[in-house]
């Protein structure tokens, strides 16, 4: 049976309204494909080549090979860089969500001042990493530094620690950067995730004899489960990436004890200039990413209500 002229201009206005959608969404498409998709796939193409300097255009010559992960996989700078990397996204992410989870329970009880406490919490983080790198060089710095006269007017150290000249303290100072730059988020996240938790839920706990220990247990947590994976998702992958605070502070030393995979990348790209070999340290940085993102998905991706 024929179309009614009036079911043709339900189709048409349809196709319109599918039209004005893709064109909306059209820019950010193309922005996404020009600023990610498209350097990733040429990323990955140059790891399979032996380039020293990429120039748009040229292509790539010779055959490809899986030499420059082979490289890579022998070179023991590349595994020192690995367990760097771990521990440094493994403290960081432990730091900062423990802060953040503490300022958020805190920040969500009521009490005067608590606007202002908020501010003061979240300063942290609109602070480029740069401007934060350089507060911790002057807090850690041996001669002068507030942390080894704190250490020293407490007892706890009996001459001045040079944080920057010993891998262990080295690394602890550059990880006190990250976790203070980093916890705000936390606590943004996890604050909004328990303002969204019903009240009910607390009130019907304290009439079974809750305590506020277990409510905390088996209801706040649980309920943020959801908030705290894709917390951790993001805050896991910003680590995977950090530059600019340990690149300020050590700049990857001493003897590499703060050279992380980012850190290696822009050594071997930008001072090298392996830039094949480069693109396959970030192939596999980007793959130990995307794990890392599934495996918090998969473990927190079951609700609570």
């Amino acid at each position: 049976m024929p179309a009614t002229p009036r079911h043709r201009r339900r189709l048409s206005n349809a196709a319109r309204s599918r039209l004005y959608a893709f064109a909306l969404l059209a820019p950010a498409v193309i922005v996404v494909l020009l600023v990610i998709v498209y350097p990733l796939v040429m990323a990955a193409q140059m790891s399979f080549y032996d380039v020293r300097v990429f120039r748009v255009g040229r292509g790539f010559t010779g055959e490809a090979s899986f030499a420059n992960y082979q490289d890579m996989f022998a070179n023991a700078n590349f595994w020192r860089s690995l367990r760097v990397t771990f521990a440094y996204v493994f403290w960081g992410t432990v730091g900062s969500f423990g802060i953040g989870l503490f300022t958020a329970v805190l920040l969500n009880q009521p009490f005067r001042g608590r606007f202002l406490a908020r501010i003061l919490v979240m300063l942290p983080w609109p602070i480029p990493g740069v401007v934060a790198a350089t507060i911790f060089m002057w807090m850690f710095n041996s001669s002068y530094g507030v942390i080894n006269y704190l250490l020293l007017q407490l007892g706890v150290i009996s001459t001045s620690i040079n944080w920057f000249t010993q891998p262990g303290p080295a690394f602890l100072a550059v990880s006190a950067a990250t976790i203070w730059k980093g916890y705000p988020f936390f606590t943004v996240t996890l604050l909004a995730g328990m303002q969204s938790i019903p009240r009910e839920l607390y009130e019907a706990a304290r009439v079974d004899g809750a305590s506020a220990t277990q409510q905390f247990r088996f209801i706040t947590i649980p309920a943020l489960r959801p908030v705290i994976g894709i917390s951790l998702v993001i805050s896991t992958l910003w680590l995977f990436r950090v530059f600019d605070i340990i690149y300020v502070m050590t700049g990857g030393g001493p003897t590499g004890a703060t050279e992380t995979l980012a850190i290696q990348i822009y050594r071997e790209a930008f001072q090298y200039f392996q830039m094949s070999y480069a693109a396959a340290v970030g192939m596999v940085t980007l793959a130990l990413s995307v794990i890392a993102t599934f495996f918090y998905l998969r473990v927190t991706s079951k609700s609570f209500y």
